[in-house]
């Protein structure tokens, strides 16, 4: 189940996993700095967006997301954050990256999607400054972790280096 990703397989992928899509500018937009931290909402009021900013730093070359009950296919991005709007920085539109995407088994029988990528690569590659992970109005019991480290520096220590503290617990949890 692991090996699957987030979502079907149509031979027309482009009508359900569109490559660009614009977001929703009124919503909620959240731009943390920190390397972890939780969104966890009981009832989603309105569009959400979860922004992980990429920074030319070794800290923040990997990002891991577990995602649980984040309702819909097209729930991952790169973006350019390049327009402010009511004093926050957002996208305007993103790439869809809901493909690299996989399925996991959930404790609570909850939909749930992890992804695990270079941010270091992936802004080189497509000028991404910002993934965003989109939580759609009216989801509910919505938790999702963002685990930015170092799979480097993981190796050398794992404990003490930022080898992803979320990201190790999930490990133990799946064992």
């Amino acid at each position: 189940m692991a090996e699957r990703n987030a979502g079907k397989r149509y031979k027309n992928k482009d009508v359900f996993l569109p490559k660009t899509v614009e977001f929703n500018k009124d919503g909620f937009w959240s731009d943390s700095m920190k390397r972890q931290f939780v969104f966890e909402r009981t009832k989603v009021s309105e569009d959400s967006h979860i922004m992980i900013r990429m920074f030319d730093d070794p800290k923040h070359k990997d990002v891991f997301i577990d995602a649980i009950n984040v309702e819909g296919d097209n729930w991952l991005f790169g973006c350019k954050a390049t327009k402010i709007h009511k004093n926050t920085r957002l996208c305007e539109t993103g790439d869809n990256l809901s493909h690299l995407t996989r399925l996991l088994p959930s404790a609570e029988d909850h939909p749930r999607k992890s992804v695990l990528l270079d941010l270091h690569a992936m802004a080189k590659e497509h000028g991404y400054t910002h993934l965003v992970v989109r939580v759609p109005r009216g989801s509910e019991m919505v938790r999702v972790h963002v685990d930015v480290f170092n799979r480097q520096a993981g190796k050398d220590d794992d404990q003490t280096k930022g080898g992803g503290a979320l990201r190790r617990s999930f490990q133990v949890r799946l064992l």
